[in-house]
């Protein structure tokens, strides 16, 4: 997805990193977002959640101790 699209949606950079990591992974956890963006697992959490609250991307609540990430749709 094109950065200045995301940008001119109001998305910060590190939304747009988690994100694509989370379209390139398509089920990802937050340490493995860290590790793929470069960012503090933490952040990725926070970062993550942020993008959940957006309707971005899905948190799959089945998968609670992994926390695991689930792109919408493509």
């Amino acid at each position: 997805m094109n950065e200045k699209l995301l940008g001119a949606l109001n998305i910060s950079s590190s939304e747009i990193k988690v994100y694509k990591a989370v379209l390139k992974a398509r089920r990802v956890t937050p340490a493995m977002l860290g590790k793929m963006t470069g960012i503090k697992r933490t952040t990725a959490y926070h970062v993550a959640r942020m993008l959940v609250d957006k309707g971005l991307i899905l948190e799959d609540s089945t998968k609670s101790l992994e926390q695991e990430i689930n792109e919408i749709a493509k």
